[in-house]
């Protein structure tokens, strides 16, 4: 909770940071920035106030900070990107998914540790599936932020990515700061407590207290039951494993889209079959 005098320090410093941007695109960064970015990036507060927030009010940092993330907005195109762009068997599998609200209204975003696989050849697409689920989630969200619940049951070793995770909280920190606004680690095993001890060190020190270790029964802290997926001992009907309409399908993105052989891409498929009805 910001005192009086910071937020202050930090609503002064709002024109600034959006004059840093208006000044970078009219010397030749106009390239660089998507169009609805940068004209929101302008108008809307919460661009440049999310970004102050985290630099504890530095402008000169902010501005450099908001223009890298405009940047990389445009690169990574998130504006253009469609639910149905990506393999249906992501969606199928239910290991990534936004649901309903918290307890403080808040959008949930679900990572489920036990469905995650290590394979080389589909982690650059499920970087961009995370991605995209954050940005969905983010825009959705805007200054309430949004609630993010990593999910430990029944995970193991070989379902711990720390490349994944470090991928997903530097994203957080770097192009979405002030997003989550609560960290719910649900039924995390002992076996696993070292590598949440490595994960809990690669976040920033002013986001650990919003950090909650929870089980299935506690997780009524924070949510009502009606807006519970089953898995987690809600009563919520809302289907998280549904597959958007025209969504490709995993054979078809891995030889069209990824240039692989069919029998390379069912092999690779085949490790994704079986978590489907788990």
């Amino acid at each position: 909770m910001l005192s009086e005098e910071e937020e202050l320090e930090i609503e002064a410093a709002i024109p600034e940071v959006k004059q840093a941007i208006v000044d970078h695109f009219n010397a030749g960064g106009s390239d660089e920035f998507d169009e609805l970015d940068y004209t929101e990036a302008i108008t809307d507060d919460w661009f440049a106030r999310r970004f102050l927030l985290q630099e504890a009010g530095d402008r000169n940092i902010a501005a450099r900070k908001l223009i890298e993330a405009l940047k990389w907005r445009k690169q990574q195109q998130i504006r253009h990107r469609k639910d149905a762009d990506f393999p249906s068997e992501f969606y199928e599998i239910g290991a990534l998914f936004t649901y309903r609200e918290d307890r403080s209204n808040r959008p949930s975003l679900f990572l489920r540790i036990k469905f995650i696989r290590k394979i080389p050849e589909l982690k650059p697409v499920f970087k961009q599936f995370l991605v995209h689920k954050l940005y969905k989630i983010d825009t959705q969200s805007q200054c309430n932020g949004f609630a993010l619940v990593i999910d430990f049951k029944d995970a193991s070793i070989k379902n711990c990515d720390i490349e994944l995770v470090s991928f997903l909280i530097s994203t957080l920190k770097n192009y979405f700061p002030y997003g989550v606004r609560c960290i719910l680690v649900n039924e995390l095993p002992w076996i696993l407590s070292a590598f949440w001890k490595l994960v809990e060190s690669l976040i920033p020190q002013n986001a650990k207290d919003i950090i909650k270790c929870t089980t299935y029964e506690t997780l009524e802290e924070y949510f009502e039951r009606y807006n519970l997926p089953d898995f987690a001992g809600g009563y919520c009907c809302e289907n998280y494993r549904e597959v958007p309409e025209n969504c490709i399908s995993g054979e078809s993105y891995g030889t069209e889209i990824l240039g692989a052989s069919v029998k390379d891409v069912r092999k690779m498929l085949h490790k994704y079959k079986s978590l489907i009805s788990a």
